[in-house]
């Protein structure tokens, strides 16, 4: 994905987004899910790109696992943390 803004100056950026609603690939059953974008760059991107990513990607069952490591590889330069819940367990969080 490319950049929307490029500033002069690195700033500490960060975009959680609000609780979704997709598939857990594991447990079967219905997931709540959100995911956080963190940075300290000069390039900044579009939240709405990045939503529409993520819905895209939520259209098939997903793992919180599986969606870090998926958006990790699609913004390296970032700290991406992915947490979900699914009906049959408490939250999961994965991070890099």
């Amino acid at each position: 994905m490319i950049p929307e803004i490029k500033l002069e100056r690195r700033v500490h950026w960060n975009y959680q987004t609000d609780d979704m609603n997709g598939i857990c690939i594991i447990a079967k059953d219905k997931m709540t899910i959100n995911f956080k974008f963190e940075a300290f760059t000069k390039e900044i991107y579009d939240v709405l790109k990045i939503d529409k990513v993520i819905q895209a990607l939520l259209e098939n069952p997903v793992s919180v696992e599986g969606s870090q490591e998926f958006l990790k590889n699609k913004f390296p330069t970032m700290v991406v943390t992915v947490r979900g819940r699914a009906v049959s367990h408490g939250w999961i969080e994965a991070k890099s």
